[in-house]
């Protein structure tokens, strides 16, 4: 039935396979967001508190985001539209 070798079969299913992570990325959209860091790396950051001042201070803004997380040493803001991500940016550098 099939009349090509094992080996060949094989360089094909690994090719179709390297290809199919090579464009995993392109099914994933770009979302903007803001992050927020020490600029020292020796500075350990809390991410309960960072992740509040985060949050009050674009509630005083007016900006609505999408989503606060906090992770090692940083505080990640998502936003629904860039225009509204770099208001936050400006807004949180103040």
């Amino acid at each position: 039935m099939n009349r090509y070798p094992l080996w060949k079969n094989i360089l094909i299913g690994l090719i179709l396979l390297w290809g199919l992570i090579y464009t995993l990325p392109n099914f994933y959209g770009e979302v903007p967001a803001v992050q927020v860091s020490s600029a020292k790396a020796t500075l350990k950051l809390d991410a309960a508190e960072m992740t509040g001042r985060v949050a009050d201070t674009l509630r005083e803004a007016g900006i609505e985001h999408t989503g606060i997380f906090s992770d090692a040493g940083s505080v990640r803001a998502r936003f629904a539209t860039t225009d509204t991500q770099l208001r936050a940016k400006d807004v949180i550098e103040r």
